[in-house]
């Protein structure tokens, strides 16, 4: 699933060390088919069932800049 704004340019994010401003262009979703595998990124080698990707793109050099958020399951 990969979800692009109507108006991309409405949210950015800068500082912490990035060295440009970074527009919204899409988020977009990892996961698996059980609660232990799924997400594209690891904390001490466990993975987990669901990762987003907010992905950014700095409008003048085109890097990009992916804030990813790992979700866990709960009762």
């Amino acid at each position: 699933i990969v979800v692009y704004p109507a108006s991309p340019y409405r949210l950015s994010m800068s500082g912490g060390g990035l060295p440009d401003i970074f527009n919204f262009v899409q988020f977009h979703f990892h996961w698996g088919y059980n609660e232990f595998q799924g997400s594209e990124h690891t904390i001490n080698e466990r993975k987990f069932p669901l990762e987003v990707h907010f992905v950014h793109r700095a409008p003048f050099t085109g890097a990009l800049a992916v804030l990813g958020i790992l979700f866990d399951r709960q009762r």
